[in-house]
């Protein structure tokens, strides 16, 4: 069974810790969220999560 991830933040530290649940084949990134819809969809689009907000 896979850890589903949703993360809160797309930052400096929010990328590297997409790219660490993007690397682990344990993971399932299925969220992201920040402040801002533009930078929350610039995230998803670059490490292919479905939802964003």
């Amino acid at each position: 069974m896979k850890l589903r991830v949703g993360l809160l933040g797309a930052g400096g530290f929010g990328y590297l810790h997409l790219s660490g649940y993007k690397k682990n084949k344990q993971c399932e990134l299925i969220a992201v969220a920040t402040r801002t819809k533009s930078h929350a969809k610039k995230a998803a689009e670059k490490f292919n999560v479905p939802k964003y907000f």
